[in-house]
């Protein structure tokens, strides 16, 4: 049996909605109230920086102004406890959040590596019963790089690096129960 509980959150202006009841053992059954983690790595449009002050739409969180809406934003209306976000733009040390302007699909499992790292070692997280959500994002650099060496950046290699990479959270991450569910949004054409 789930218990709703809502309570209205003044920063956003949102409902909280929590939901308590058993832990899903299965991202087929994953309620929002249930992540506790975002992390993120790879390049571009997913990767806020100094330079662009305005947050990262899947890491990053805009607690003033309301000028948008990020994926832990929404998320912390469920749970109000995820962790993993980074305030603002990336100005600050946030080991979650592997992403690196203009990084290239060759450095994606390097990322990961970092990534499951920090995950292992962070001591607000267990590891092994925290659902994690891990946003991937990465070939905007690839396919600028395409022209300077084709064979280097064609796609058959440049997704074997991508599933090098996802391989590592398949073997590190997702052996545990809860896991962690991947997003891989599609680059931009």
């Amino acid at each position: 049996m789930l218990i709703h509980q809502a309570s209205k959150d003044s920063s956003t202006g949102c409902v909280e909605r929590r939901v308590s009841g058993p832990t899903s053992d299965s991202v087929h059954a994953l309620r929002p109230s249930e992540i506790k983690v975002v992390a993120m790595m790879g390049d571009s449009l997913i990767a806020a920086s100094a330079e662009d002050p305005e947050p990262s739409i899947s890491i990053g969180e805009e607690p003033f102004g309301r000028t948008q809406v990020s994926f832990p934003d929404i998320l912390k209306t469920f749970n109000p406890d995820v962790i993993g976000y980074s305030p603002g733009n990336r100005n600050y040390d946030n080991s979650l959040d592997q992403s690196i302007l203009n990084v290239k699909a060759e450095e994606l499992s390097e990322q990961a590596l970092r990534l499951v790292n920090s995950l292992k070692n962070n001591p607000h997280i267990d590891f092994l019963r925290d659902w994690k959500i891990i946003t991937v994002y990465i070939g905007i650099a690839d396919l600028c790089a395409y022209y300077m060496n084709e064979e280097h950046y064609s796609p058959e290699n440049v997704t074997i690096r991508i599933k090098d990479a996802l391989d590592i959270f398949y073997q590190e991450v997702s052996t545990v129960k809860p896991s962690s569910s991947k997003n891989i949004p599609l680059p931009i054409n």
